[in-house]
This record gives structure tokens, C-alpha cells and sequence, in this order.
């Protein structure tokens, strides 16, 4: 570990010290006694904290690939003042062939404003909000340095987050009803029945539970509210920037089974009998396992997500059984309220890490061989057959860069960062909002963040130089204090401060009523955010705490060059496009 990690673990470990205090609560679940301590707020509220409570038991040994168990129950008070164990994953954006967690990893944080002493009286029950992390499938966590509860906790809510499997653990399948798949949206939807059997113990209200998620996370969100495992389990959805639409949300039946063959290849299994494969591969060492797909980019990250979510044949408990393309035909989901928006500069999440200075001569690489790249890095390699990816590479370096010939360097950062933004976030966001508006009769509220703040994933993703838009990710620093161990040393201005009263008060609103403006209409400052009611696709933009307006038509122009293509790209792929090659 290099001492910039140190002197960032050392930050984290004092500030996190201050918002806690050493006094403790005791809470009966129906599995046993949890001892949790007293946490404050921003704003010095004092509020219970429960982390590292069990959800389901470990899924180890003959667990491994399996979907989510009930967690056993226990005699002695478990103290649970400390996070539990994250999910086994690579640590890819802060060391390369880092390998972090274990497979015992299913718990979940609690953080309640309901004390013993409180003066509401027992009776009292408060909105939940339950958070599902990103991470491209395969990193991050619920842990509390990530996702604290010091903003949210200022409201009267009931904050939730939670760890699910990642990778190969959580998403590796074998197209037959051996290994389906999905086990980490299944972990989803058990933590969620967990809320519903559990959490009027900590005062919160099993009819007013609001899911919300970034990216992958984001994704969770959209896919929970069509699954039908997880209808009546919650009211209320927040995705910000995913859906089951985006092009990295989604794995076919050819691509899973490629990456599930050559998984069980680097680790000498068979790959001819699913049955003989996963016994061999419940037999490897974990730390192994989540190790060997370090190995296979091609292009920086690239292709990133080997393991996402798939359709299971059908059998009982299945959580998808059909293309996110499909999926919104159904009428076995969930019809709730829904808030979706993105960042102005999401593909800052590639292009940091392709123009930071830690992958030197990225930038000339993606030049020299872009219409190789092209398909694989901006995800519409699946979608294409393989004698339009030239053709695509072309129209696409034409459009954003306004010369099919013109040169990928520093100077085109901006029009590059756009290109990747559309690719991998902007055209599936429109795509899903239009489909989901024909169908759904609930109130659907979008939002795009443009206001830019000194505090930025920019340096997170690998550009430590500057600044240079709303990168995805960057509208959490709002939700959650990430700026105390992520980026010590920004400032949290007074902007910012207003940004997280103004974006906290619309959250908590919408937890509350399914309505961003009801009760407390204050944060908008006369503004009206309405639903969307058109093919316009009507949004909040987001510009400053002191600059909100109404617009629509988001990048309406780059839209509909997306649309013209001559393949489907910037969206989920499908099997009816899909180009990819079996490889045994």
C-alpha cells in the first residue's frame, strides 16, 4: 500500500470517528438480539446505527451459485457496530489485481432516527430507503465510508444499504437451471424481504419503502420493479443514471455462456456438463476465482462487465425470464412511482480512466485503433453484426468529432466524453423513459444533473489533472458524504452544502409521498417539477442550488443519430442482433 492510501485510510478513520458516538441501542429481530451505537447527522441529529446485520446466510461451500438462503437465527446479542464483510471483488480503481472481501458477505446497515428516548412515542413510523450500490456488477459495497448516513439521516427516514454478490459469484450463469444466474438481484429481493419482515423493530414503515440506486445499482432498481420475485416488496424507485436499457445491464444467452466457458477454462473445469463444471468450480479458492477476469481486457477496462445480469429459463424462482426489451410488456412488475435522471458528462467514467495519467498512451492506442475498439468500448459489439463495425466506428468519430479522419487526442477530450456519455448512458436512458411512460400509469420524474463540483469521480476514475463535467457517479456526494474518505482534501463549499439540503429534501420527499415536491416544496424554489406526460420527456434540470428550470427533449439531436444507425447500438443487447461468437 503506497502512502497516499495510508494518509487516505487515516483521514477516513478521524472523520468517520466524529459523526460517531460510543453509546449503544438493542433491537429483538425475529432471528435474535442486535446491539447497534449512536451515530449524528451533518447537522448533529443523534441517530441508532446497525451495520453488518445479517440478511441470509453465507452463501459458501454448496451455497456458492445458489440463490439466497434465510439467515440462521442466534442466541447471544450480536454486536453490530461495525460493517460486515464486503462481497468478494476487485478493487480495479484503486489497484490493479487487488483483490478485496469474502464470500460471507451478506449484510446489511440500518440507520434509524428511532431512540428509545424519542419523543414521538413508539408508534412512529418513518419512510425506508433502501440502497443498492454500483459498481459495474463486479465491485463496491454498502459499507459505510462509501454510503454514509450523515446527509440522509438529517430527515426523518429509515436509511438502508446493502451488500449483494458481485462477479462471478453474483451473476455468472450456465444458460440451464444448474447455475441461472442473477443470484445478486435475487440477494436484492431477499434484503428486501428482510425490510418488510424486520424493520418496524427500527421504526420504519414495511408500506413506504423506497429502493434507490447509482449506475449498476440504478439498473437493480429498474430491474426490481419488473421482476415479478419482487413485486409488493417496495412503493417507490429512484434510479439515478441506469436501467435495465443500457448496453452494459444485460448479458445474452451467447455472451454469458462465453464468459462462463472461458471462466471455467482459466480455471481448468469442464466446460462440456454444467453439472461436473459447477462442481469443479465450487471447489476453487474464492480469491482465485474473482481474480481471473483481471486478466481478460482488452482495451483498458475493456470489455468491461464480463458478468451481468441474464434471462434464467424458466423454473421457480426465477428472477427474469426474458430480454430487458421484453420486460416492459409485462404486467408482472411493480407500477410505481419512478425517478430517473443522469449527469451531464457520464462517460467520465471511461475517458478519466483512457485520458488519466496512470494508462500513458491510452488516448494514442484508441486513435491508432478505433474502429477496432470501437465496438467493444462503446458496447455495440453485441448488437452488430461484425461487417458494420467499421461502418459504425466511422459515422460515430464523424459525428462527435466532425471528421472520420480526424485525430482522438487531448484536444478532443470533451467531444470523446460526449461520444461515450450517449454510447453507454444517454441513448438507454431515453430509450427506457419512452417505453416506460407508454405503459406505466404511476408518476414518472426525470432530472439532469449539470451543476459541476470541485469534488468529482473525475480523480476517482484515473484523471487527477482537472475537472472537466458531471461525471457519473458525482451526484452521490449529495446523498452521502463521500467527499470525507474519497476526497479528503476538497473543499465541501457552501454550493455543495446547499446542493445536498436542496437534492437530500427532493429524495426524502419522493420517499415520503412519490411526489419530489410534497411535502416540503422549498428546495425548488418555485419551480414546478412536473412528471413527464409527453414524448418529450419532460425534466428538471439541475444547473445550481439556485438554478432549477423545466426542459425537455434531453440531447434530442444526438438522440436521433443514435436512432439512425444502421445498427441498434447505445442500448441492452439483444438476442436478435446479438453477434457474438460461441467459443468452446
Amino acid at each position: 500500500m503506497d502512502a497516499s492510501m495510508i494518509v487516505v485510510k487515516i483521514f477516513t478513520w478521524i472523520l468517520f470517528s466524529s459523526h460517531t458516538i460510543f453509546a449503544s441501542h438493542t433491537v429483538n429481530l425475529k432471528n435474535g438480539t442486535i446491539m447497534g451505537m449512536t451515530m449524528k447527522s451533518s447537522s448533529g441529529r443523534e441517530f441508532a446505527a446497525f451495520r453488518g446485520v445479517p440478511y441470509a446466510l453465507p452463501p459458501i461451500g454448496p451455497w456458492r451459485f445458489e440463490p439466497p438462503q434465510p439467515s440462521p437465527a442466534w442466541s447471544k446479542i450480536r454486536y453490530t457496530k461495525f460493517d460486515g464483510k464486503k462481497c468478494i471483488h476487485q478493487n480495479v480503481y484503486f489497484q490493479k489485481n487487488y483483490i478485496i472481501g469474502d464470500e460471507d458477505c451478506l449484510y446489511l446497515n440500518i440507520y434509524t432516527p428511532k431512540m428509545e428516548y424519542e419523543s414521538e412515542g413508539p408508534n412512529k413510523k418513518y419512510p425506508v430507503m433502501v440502497w443498492f450500490h454500483g459498481g459495474s456488477w463486479s465491485t463496491g459495497s454498502g459499507h459505510s465510508l462509501h454510503y454514509g448516513p450523515q446527509f440522509l439521516l438529517n430527515n426523518d427516514l429509515v436509511l438502508i444499504t446493502v451488500n449483494y454478490r458481485l462477479g462471478p459469484f453474483g451473476f455468472l450463469s450456465t444458460g440451464d437451471t444448474v447455475i441461472p444466474g442473477n443470484m445478486g438481484l435475487k440477494d436484492q429481493v431477499h434484503s428486501l424481504r428482510w425490510v418488510q419482515e424486520n424493520i418496524e423493530v427500527f421504526g420504519g414503515d414495511p408500506k413506504s419503502v423506497t429502493i434507490f440506486g447509482n449506475g449498476v445499482g440504478a439498473a437493480s432498481v429498474h430491474y426490481l420493479m419488473l421482476s415479478p420475485l419482487a413485486k409488493g416488496l417496495f412503493h417507490r424507485a429512484i434510479s439515478q443514471s441506469g436501467t435495465v436499457r443500457n448496453p452494459w445491464a444485460f448479458n445474452t444467452y451467447k455472451m454469458a455462456m462465453k464468459s462462463t466457458r472461458r471462466l471455467a477454462r482459466d480455471l481448468h473445469c469442464p466446460i462440456g456438463n454444467t453439472e461436473k463444471m459447477l462442481k469443479c468450480l465450487r471447489k476453487i479458492d474464492a480469491k482465485k476465482m474473482a481474480a481471473v477476469e483481471l486478466e481478460w481486457p482488452i482495451f483498458d477496462l475493456d470489455p468491461i462487465m464480463p458478468f451481468r445480469p441474464v434471462a434464467e429459463p424458466t423454473h421457480s424462482g426465477a428472477f427474469l425470464t426474458v430480454e430487458p426489451s421484453e420486460m416492459e410488456h409485462m404486467k408482472s412488475g411493480s407500477d410505481v412511482p419512478w425517478m430517473v435522471g443522469t449527469n451531464s458528462d457520464e462517460g467520465i467514467f471511461r475517458v478519466a480512466s483512457i485520458y488519466g495519467h496512470r494508462n500513458s498512451g491510452l488516448v494514442e492506442e484508441l486513435n491508432a485503433k478505433f474502429n477496432e475498439y470501437a465496438p467493444i468500448t462503446l458496447g455495440f459489439a453485441d448488437n452488430c453484426p461484425k461487417p458494420l463495425y467499421k461502418k459504425m466506428a466511422k459515422l460515430l468519430r464523424n459525428f462527435y468529432l466532425g471528421d472520420e479522419n480526424k485525430k482522438i487526442d487531448h484536444n478532443t477530450k470533451l467531444d470523446v466524453t460526449a461520444m461515450y456519455s450517449d454510447a453507454l448512458f444517454n441513448v438507454a436512458n431515453h430509450k427506457a423513459l419512452h417505453e416506460h411512460a407508454l405503459l406505466t400509469t404511476a408518476p414518472i420524474y426525470h432530472y439532469h444533473l449539470t451543476h459541476q463540483s470541485e469534488i468529482s469521480y473525475t480523480k476517482f476514475y484515473g484523471d487527477y489533472t482537472s475537472v472537466y463535467g458531471v461525471a457519473h457517479h458525482d451526484e452521490i456526494q449529495y446523498l452521502f458524504p463521500v467527499h470525507e474518505h474519497l476526497f479528503p482534501l476538497a473543499r465541501f463549499t457552501d454550493d455543495e452544502s446547499k446542493m445536498m439540503e436542496m437534492i437530500t429534501t427532493l429524495w426524502f420527499n419522493f420517499a415520503q409521498t412519490g411526489n419530489p415536491m410534497k411535502p416540503d416544496k422549498s428546495p425548488l424554489m418555485g419551480i414546478k417539477w412536473e412528471p413527464v406526460s409527453s414524448e418529450h420527456l419532460e425534466y428538471l434540470l439541475i444547473a445550481g442550488p439556485k438554478n432549477l428550470s423545466m426542459s425537455e427533449d434531453l440531447f434530442s439531436y444526438r438522440i436521433k443519430f443514435w436512432e439512425g444507425l444502421p445498427c441498434p447500438a447505445g442500448i441492452a443487447p439483444s438476442r436478435r442482433f446479438v453477434s457474438v461468437q460461441d467459443e468452446l
